[in-house]
């Protein structure tokens, strides 16, 4: 995804530097018929099992939804004022989106692949949990991990 931001922000340049003619409508008509399957791929996949995997895949999906949405917007405003840099400035922010997505889910592939503690435990309030148990004396140097693939948020 971070490739994808990247070329997006490249184009975006291109555009500003050399405008190319948009037919405003086309380009509406086909993104709203992209946008219908990308929010079914969408909601296929926020139906699904949860892990990295598949959060990768929604983000994608969720990228994809918002850039359907931008061309949508781009293509009524370039039909009806002919007003170009909207397409290029529309792509900037969608690939700002998807960039803070994409960081988000690298931080967490990271965190999970150097055995952090997950997200979802607080590790002071298991360790004042496991010393409460009877019999128990001390608890110290506490590791947490996941089980494997099982990453989550």
């Amino acid at each position: 995804m971070l490739v994808v931001v990247a070329g997006i922000a490249v184009e975006a340049w291109s555009q500003f530097t050399t405008p190319q003619p948009i037919d405003g409508l086309l380009v509406s008509v086909v993104a709203i018929l992209g946008l219908g399957v990308n929010l079914f791929v969408a909601w296929l996949l926020s139906h699904g099992q949860e892990n990295i995997n598949v959060r990768g895949a929604f983000l994608h999906a969720l990228g994809d939804v918002l850039g359907s949405v931008a061309a949508v917007v781009a293509g009524v405003v370039v039909w009806l004022t002919g007003w170009t840099p909207i397409d290029p400035l529309l792509s900037l922010l969608i690939g700002g989106l998807v960039l803070a997505g994409s960081l988000r889910l690298l931080r967490d592939a990271v965190h999970g692949l150097m055995d952090g503690v997950p997200f979802t435990i607080d590790l002071e309030h298991l360790g004042k949990e496991l010393a409460a148990v009877p019999r128990v004396i001390e608890v110290h140097d506490l590791h947490v991990c996941r089980s494997p693939g099982s990453i989550q948020r």
